[in-house]
């Protein structure tokens, strides 16, 4: 727990300089939002015979920018450079993958006069058939670096948000 606060704590240190706002309103007095849900407190507490002071009442409220909290983070930053770093290790192997076959396929052609129309075709399918498990290769990669980086995202909106409710907690807010 003791991590978890201090984290909590870091993430806050880091909100404040990054720009973000967090609002904290105390004895907020009634907006229009809230005079709309007071009367369809009555309405609800009327319909079902339950004592009108029975709503819900707002007191405190936090805001927060969670949206810009997450793109201004450190942990996304370093989420997209290793990413980033793994595209750029599988764009240097598929380079010299592609490499191999320009070259297999140059050797090809001047064997085409070489071989009858049957081995050519053969071995020009074969080639094609390596063209094409390669392209599924690059496109499973890429699928995969793309659904890594939305899970990364989505596991640090989850952490946010806890740290969030745990902050709410502490300040005992009634609604962020």
């Amino acid at each position: 727990m003791q991590a978890r606060t201090f984290a909590l704590w870091l993430l806050l240190a880091l909100w404040v300089p990054v720009g973000l706002s967090i609002g904290l309103c105390i004895g907020v007095s009634a907006t229009a939002a809230q005079a709309q849900e007071a009367e369809s407190n009555v309405a609800n507490a009327a319909a079902s015979n339950a004592p009108i002071g029975a709503s819900m009442e707002v007191k405190r409220i936090g805001l927060i920018d969670l949206d810009s909290v997450l793109r201004q983070s450190g942990g996304l930053e370093k989420v997209r450079q290793l990413l980033d770093e793994q595209r750029e290790s599988f764009q240097q192997e598929f380079t010299v993958r592609e490499k191999e076959l320009q070259e297999t396929e140059r050797a090809l052609m001047l064997e085409k006069e070489l071989l009858s129309e049957e081995a050519f075709n053969l071995r020009r399918t074969s080639f094609e058939d390596e063209v094409a498990e390669v392209q599924r290769q690059i496109q499973y990669r890429r699928q995969s670096l793309d659904q890594a980086f939305q899970k990364a995202q989505s596991d640090l909106r989850g952490l946010a948000l806890e740290i969030v409710k745990e902050v709410a907690s502490e300040r005992q807010l009634d609604l962020v």
